[in-house]
């Protein structure tokens, strides 16, 4: 069975939430259509659901969290600079020994460096790998450093 087909898909509104020894406690008033509204109540009080929850904004479209805006930005960025001339000599040139440098300046071997310099095993690994992110922000900060004082 598809996960789709057991979705039941309706707006709410949270009326409460509280802090519980177990976990938060959410309160919502919620619009369902009669089938569901059947199902709803044929269930006990202690059924469990898998909840998925996004923020809808004024304009009725979803709002993504400034978190998760981050978290991808991150994964782009490092996609990003890793394709540019300048950042992958910088970065050979700042985080690798000289005998172990490669002074093939291209995308994959910046990107096999950055990895092993954050210690992932993919860019996409930022998004979940907040050291790393931190890290990788450290990195971008010194790299804008160094261009602005004329490297």
């Amino acid at each position: 069975m598809q996960v789709k087909d057991a979705v039941i898909k309706f707006e709410s509104k949270m009326i409460a939430l509280r802090k519980k020894a177990d976990g938060d406690e959410l309160v919502l008033f919620i619009h369902l259509d009669e089938p569901d509204r059947r199902f709803l109540w044929d269930c006990h009080l202690t059924t469990r659901f898998q909840c998925a929850l996004v923020e809808i904004g004024d304009n009725e479209e979803p709002v993504v969290p400034e978190r998760s805006r981050e978290e991808k930005t991150a994964v782009s960025v490092a996609g990003q600079m890793c394709r540019e001339s300048p950042f992958q000599r910088w970065l050979t040139e700042k985080y690798s020994y000289p005998e172990d440098r490669i002074y093939s300046f291209d995308e994959e071997s910046t990107a096999n460096l950055l990895r092993n310099i954050l210690m992932i095993s993919s860019r996409s690994e930022l998004a979940e790998d907040e050291d790393a992110r931190n890290m990788f922000r450290e990195i971008i900060r010194e790299y804008n450093e160094h261009r602005k004082s004329g490297g």
